[in-house]
């Protein structure tokens, strides 16, 4: 009961305001919500006196119960008794119960965060059925005649079958602003990626499997990577439905993506509540099932709007945004380093949904749209998931080779996410919050030099004009010999970033030849700035490179599909490699992994970064060799 009763809103306390009944109802419930998730708690709920901590069930690095430190991350330290392992006791609000408490220190923020995301789920529930309306009305009404190409190469009618006429490219050229909109989920991906595969996963092994942590990083990340192998296939499934609508197919695939996610996440918190290894695993796969509809969907949007003359600028914004959501990322570490990791299990469907807003209004195209070279023949299901991976394969041009090298690259590029493991065990940093910190800052340097050199890239340009055009903001055609030369820079770039990316992976170790920790601690940063730019410079050209071979007509979700799965593949098989060798390299004594573990590891990942080199430079004459035989465009 409510005390004193006049603070009480029912129903019948309402009716002075002249609401409707049903109004008055809701606002009731809502309250009552309200009321459950703020009200602190009963005298007779469990204390945990902050001057007797639970020594019997308190972790090493600390005087707190696991149970209560999973249990909500947010952490008032004065309730803690100096423990080092960072959580929030559910205390009970003695004072405020007598009358004398705060109530900033009374609130329990995660039942507030918790039930305003359930409710965010609600509204995205209502949303989610009104597309599917839209949908099914839109497949009722369905008219293969009427399908678009959007600019695309389509069949001629008539005997020729095989043969395709250009149509007129209705796509028009964003704003800068439209762009970061349309693209902005990468700032979510880039958080995700950044707090996820180097930090939570490594807090998480320790919980869960701390004599394994390496092996247990490299089980998740190996699940991370064969969940990317549906995403072909996924885009094969969204090409089909945009055949229908492009707008709501697209929408469509981003609402049951962000569903799937969200499920697994809540899978994985309640698993690693109970310390069930494998439910843990589980709720990763269809957490990553999630994210993988999400990425063939918002990666397809890019090249089905955005005009080939933007490709540039656009690859440029995604890049940006996923490094500065990686920055992001870190710097919220930060900020709550003296909060228990689980916060990010909050943090996770917040962005996931806001991050998703501006691409879902973008998408309000209903008309049918078809990537199809040709008719879509009528094929078995065990046919249609064959071709999803065969067909890029055999694609035109070299968008096949471009995604070998893209797989390749990634493959070497496991050191970016053991970072947290380099600095306890080769910088030499043992103590948590100051290993959390150096990795924070040092993860910072990284994202900042990437997405410096990401938009420095978006800046080059062709060199100066043959003598033609008006400029690049007006409407003539851009010569394809500008292209082709602008290429032909993008690909010296790309190669010689690859191969300072390849070297500083090489000399990473070296940093435990510095006797001296503050010594470790410069050339640590200084490694990370060239680290971090090198990388921003490949991931943005990587980018452009494969948006502009995509040959005409093919499906781009598909596509994309395809050359993301190439790409996380990558990153998952070679995060599992090397979690495996440096298993082997696991020390009982130092309760960490020796450095001839890391020698082995960053020599495999160097070795596979410089044989991606020649892949890639034999893409960028084949890319260069299509814009010297293909129309001008039109300048953006």
């Amino acid at each position: 009961m409510c005390s004193p009763p006049r603070m009480c809103l029912t129903p019948k306390s309402l009716r002075p305001l002249g609401l409707p009944v049903r109004l008055q109802h809701l606002v009731a419930i809502s309250a009552l919500a309200a009321a459950v998730a703020a009200a602190p708690h009963r005298k007779d709920s469990v204390v945990i006196a902050p001057e007797a901590p639970d020594v019997a069930l308190a972790p090493a690095s600390g005087g707190c119960s696991p149970s209560i430190t999973r249990d909500s991350p947010w952490l008032a330290l004065h309730q803690c008794a100096g423990a080092q392992h960072h959580a929030l006791l559910r205390v009970a609000a003695v004072e405020s119960v007598q009358g004398g408490g705060d109530f900033w220190g009374t609130v329990r923020w995660d039942r507030i965060l918790g039930i305003a995301i359930f409710m965010a789920g609600i509204i995205f529930a209502i949303f989610s059925i009104k597309d599917l309306h839209c949908f099914i009305s839109a497949l009722v009404k369905y008219d293969p005649e009427k399908v678009t190409g959007a600019g695309r190469a389509k069949p001629r009618k008539g005997t020729d079958g095989d043969a395709e006429e250009d149509v007129e490219d209705e796509r028009e050229p964003w704003s800068i602003t439209g762009l970061i909109l349309l693209t902005i989920y990468r700032f979510y991906t880039g958080f995700l990626s950044a707090t996820w595969l180097p930090y939570l996963l490594a807090m998480e092994g320790e919980y869960l499997w701390s004599d394994k942590q390496a092996v247990f990083m490299a089980l998740a990340k190996l699940l991370y990577g064969v969940s990317i192998l549906f995403n072909p296939l996924f885009g094969l499934v969204g090409d089909e439905l945009v055949a229908v609508s492009h707008g709501v197919g697209r929408r469509i695939f981003i609402r049951v993506g962000l569903t799937l996610a969200a499920v697994g996440l809540y899978i994985c918190v309640l698993a690693g509540r109970d310390r069930a290894f494998l439910g843990f695993l589980s709720g990763i796969f269809v957490w990553r099932i999630g994210e993988g509809l999400n990425d063939v969907t918002t990666e397809a949007i890019v090249p089905e709007l955005v005009p080939p003359s933007q490709f540039q600028i656009a690859s440029a914004i995604k890049a940006s945004s996923f490094l500065l959501g990686g920055l992001f990322g870190y710097v919220l570490l930060i900020v709550f380093e003296n909060v228990h990791y689980s916060w990010l299990y909050y943090a996770y469907p917040i962005g996931m949904f806001v991050a998703s807003l501006p691409p879902l209004y973008l998408l309000n195209s209903d008309r049918p749209f078809m990537h199809a070279r040709k008719e879509v023949e009528k094929t078995s299901f065990m046919e249609s998931m064959a071709q999803a991976y065969i067909s890029p394969m055999q694609y035109p041009g070299g968008f096949p080779m471009a995604c070998v090298a893209v797989f390749l690259f990634s493959l070497g590029t496991a050191p970016m996410f053991f970072l947290l493991l380099i600095v306890r065990d080769i910088v030499g940093i043992t103590e948590h919050d100051a290993q959390q910190q150096q990795f924070s800052l040092g993860s910072i340097v990284f994202f900042l030099s990437a997405a410096l050199t990401s938009c420095l890239s978006g800046l080059v340009r062709a060199p100066r004009r043959d003598g033609e055009g008006a400029g690049d903001h007006g409407g003539d055609a851009a010569s394809p010999s500008r292209q082709a030369s602008n290429m032909e820079i993008k690909g010296r770039m790309l190669v010689a970033s690859m191969l300072v990316f390849g070297l500083v992976v090489f000399t990473i170790p070296t940093l435990a030849l510095f006797s001296d920790r503050q010594a470790r601690n410069v050339v640590f940063y200084v490694f990370t700035v060239v680290f971090g730019g090198s990388f921003g410079m490949c991931f943005t050209i990587f980018q452009e490179l494969t948006w502009q071979l995509l040959p005409p007509g093919v499906r781009v979700a598909n596509a994309m599909g395809f050359n993301v799965m190439s790409r996380l593949f990558g990153v998952g098989l070679g995060n599992f490699l090397s979690g495996m060798i440096l298993d082997m390299a696991y020390s009982d004594k130092t309760n960490g992994y020796l450095v001839w573990g890391y020698w082995v590891m960053h020599s495999f990942s160097g070795v596979v970064v410089l044989v991606s080199i020649p892949v890639a430079f034999s893409v960028i004459g084949m890319a260069r060799r299509a814009e010297l035989e293909s129309p001008a465009v039109p300048a953006a």
